[in-house]
């Protein structure tokens, strides 16, 4: 179920089409990476991977603070498209594109520690790591988030540790 919108002045694919046109298109980074996200939430991995694959030629999201929650959601949702294919390809690049939110996480905690203890969480999941490694990684990144205010992404470590928990029970 893919959340489109529609009104009777606005159109998601005229909008989608308008800003094709411009080059470049701030919007569309804009628009690509928060649909992106929204497919990932709703677990509609393939079409979020779809919308980062339309995004990699966009020399933007490198120069604007799209930059960050497109690196981020590129990882998670690399690795939900590992699990649904096991193509060691996005693992191996998620383990490299990693290191560039842990350089961000090791200059300001407050504002990435809290995703790449989620991306570590994660990783540990799937490597089927021992349950008590796997949750205390889930509980660092729920914590850290809360602690910086970033409720989104503290409820979003929350959903994918129950899902963990409900998954090895």
């Amino acid at each position: 179920p893919i959340l489109k919108i529609y009104e009777e002045t606005f159109s998601e694919e005229g909008f989608v089409e308008l800003c094709k046109r411009q080059t470049p298109s701030m919007p569309l980074t804009i628009y690509l990476t928060h649909k992106a996200q929204q497919l990932y939430i709703l677990e509609d991995y393939q079409e979020a991977y779809a919308k980062l694959i339309a995004m990699e030629s966009f020399d933007l999201i490198k120069t604007t603070t799209v930059e960050i929650t497109h690196a981020f959601y590129t990882l998670l949702i690399s690795l939900a498209m590992y699990e649904i294919n096991q193509d060691k390809s996005l693992k191996n690049n998620v383990l490299e594109k990693k290191e560039q939110l842990k350089n961000w996480a090791e200059n300001c905690p407050e504002n990435f520690l809290h995703k790449y203890q989620l991306i570590e969480a994660e990783l540990a999941r799937i490597d089927q790591k021992e349950w008590h490694i796997v949750l205390d990684l889930y509980e660092q990144a729920i914590e850290n988030a809360k602690q910086n205010d970033f409720r989104q992404e503290a409820a979003l470590a929350n959903e994918r540790c129950g899902k963990y928990l409900e998954s090895i029970h």
